[in-house]
Parts: structure tokens; sequence; C-alpha cells
């Protein structure tokens, strides 16, 4: 049986670190960690799909899809000249070769029934041009007709499931793995609620000092700093009081669930071998199948990632963590 592992965390807090831990496991596949799987969790993606069929409603959850089918399709391509300027792709194509096929079968999977019908409440959601000849057409008497789908909502979770698994492993026709990982499919805070999107999964999240979460904000790898500093911008790094303000939204919304492990980086790399029989114990795996120890995860060397805030590289920020000590009582 075919199963997932979703490694998540709360941006600069250390994933990577169980990534590299069961690459050396015999049984998994693990993609590179920059490798993302965001069709789930982006907005209008397959979470928001599932959550409008679960409240589900004859105009509500056919806009629903409606806007899952649109980014799905951006998702998947790889936009040229000139369309490339005026849209966003990923190339998700490149990745899963069968990316389309898998895509149209579920959507007409989950289509219990479709007919042409004027349909006004898609009108919202129109762009400007569209909108005017829509107008214009009408005071001419011609009506615009859409193609309206009704979504089958008892089969749609199985469904969902097929498809994303058939999706993939797509990408991984021969090999012989029981369980492949995947990075950032569901969010940190309360991954469980979504992992019946990939069949037999679980979830680890991974956090970290917030000193060090903070630190590693400030050091900009070469080559990726710009102007916006986005790479410290994303976890609100350029404002010591609104990084404080997210980590304390971000903790307070964390779920506990005992399909989830949740690991502190610092244990990791300071208790390697009980974490390691922690992550043995969640995922049942046999220690005797770790036959590739050390060869990706060296504690010894990310060790020296924790307790990042006190090194000289960030020392023009002390006042900075002083003040998250204070505000979050470390």
């Amino acid at each position: 049986m075919k199963k997932f592992v979703d490694i998540s965390g709360f941006v600069y807090s250390g994933k990577s670190s169980i990534s590299d831990i069961l690459r050396e496991i015999d049984g998994f596949i693990v993609p590179a960690v920059e490798e993302e799987f965001d069709l789930l969790r982006i907005p209008n993606g397959l979470i928001d799909l599932k959550n409008s069929v679960n409240d589900w409603s004859p105009i509500r959850t056919y806009a629903a899809l409606n806007r899952f089918e649109k980014v799905a399709r951006n998702v998947g391509t790889l936009w040229k000249f000139p369309y490339k300027y005026f849209r966003h792709g990923l190339n998700y194509e490149a990745r899963y070769p069968q990316y389309f096929k898998l895509l149209n079968q579920f959507i007409n999977e989950i289509t219990f029934e479709k007919w042409i019908t004027p349909w006004p409440y898609s009108h919202f959601e129109d762009n400007g041009l569209e909108t005017f000849f829509r107008k214009i057409s009408e005071k001419l008497g011609y009506i615009k007709l859409r193609e309206y789908k009704l979504i089958y909502k008892n089969t749609f979770l199985t469904s969902a499931q097929k498809y994303t698994s058939d999706l993939l492993w797509s990408n991984y026709p021969d090999r012989t793995e029981h369980t492949l990982v995947t990075h950032n499919a569901l969010e940190p805070f309360n991954p469980h609620q979504n992992s019946d999107l990939l069949s037999n999964c679980k979830c680890i999240v991974v956090d970290r000092d917030p000193r060090d979460i903070y630190a590693t904000a400030q050091i900009i790898p070469p080559g990726q700093a710009d102007k916006l500093n986005r790479y410290r911008n994303m976890c609100a790094g350029h404002d010591v009081h609104k990084f404080i303000q997210r980590y304390k939204l971000y903790r307070s919304l964390v779920v506990e669930n005992p399909n989830v492990l949740r690991l502190q980086f610092s244990e990791i790399v300071l208790n390697y071998e009980q974490t390691l029989k922690l992550i043995y114990s969640f995922l049942d795996i046999d220690p005797k199948l770790h036959i590739r120890k050390g060869d990706s995860f060296k504690p010894e060397i990310s060790i020296q990632s924790n307790g990042l805030y006190k090194s000289d590289k960030v020392k023009t920020f002390q006042n900075d963590f002083l003040i998250i000590e204070k505000e979050l009582g470390l």
C-alpha cells in the first residue's frame, strides 16, 4: 500500500533535517527539499475545493470547481512568450508527465452532471473585458451561456485521494518504495485536517527557537538578496515586533493530533538518537532499514545552526533577540 509523509515547518525552522534523515532509510522516496507540492494549499487549490464540497452548495461549489480548474491548469503549465507576462505557472507537467490527463479524469469523475445554462452568479468572476462584451451582447439580445457542473459530494474524497496519489507517484512509475515524501503539501498548523487528501498520510512538523528563525532571516544567502529583502520579509524578519506577532499567532493555531509528529530542531541535533527512535516509532520503521545513516543528515554539522542568534554574524541584532526573549518568555 502506497503511503505519504508530508514534512512542513514555519519558515527557516529546519524541516530539511527530516527530509535528509528519511532519505537515508530504505523504502522512502524523498524529492529535493525545494520541490514542494503546492496544489493542495495554494489559494483555490484542492483544500479550498474540498472545503467547498463539504459545505456543499449548487452555487459556491460550482464556483470553487471553476477556480480550482483554472488554478490547476496554470500550475501545470510553463507559459511561453507572450503569455508568460500575463499568467503564472509552475510547469508541473514537466514534473508529472500525466498531469493534465489525471486532472481531466479527476474533474470528470467528481462531476455528477453538466449542462449549458445562463448562470448569473459567475458574472462576478469575469474580468473587465469579459463583463464589457457580455453586457454589450445582452443589449443585443444575446444571453451568455456557461457549462454548469454539479459536483458529486459523496465520492469526492475518494476521487481526490486517487487523483493526488496517481499524480504524485506518476513521477516514479518504476520505483518499488512504499512511501513518498512531500514538502509543504499541508501547512504546519493543523495538517491532519487535510491529510485525508493524501491517502495513508502522516505529517512531521519541525519548529525552531524563534531567535534562530529571526537570525536566519537576517543572513541572506549570496545571490538571493534583493531590494525587497523577500527572504527576510517572508517571516516578518524586517520588523521584530511584527515577527513576534506572527510567531504568536501561528503557534496559537497549532492543533495536536496522533498522526502529526512535532519536533524541535534543537532536539533533532542535540538528541539525535532519541529523535530517530521517535521517527522510527511514528512511521513504523524498522531501525535496520536506516542503512545510509549519516550520508545526508550530519547532526555534528547541523548543530552549528542551533543557537545561531548567539553568533557574530547577527551580533547587530542582539537588542531584537532580547525583545523576542521578553515577549515570548524564553
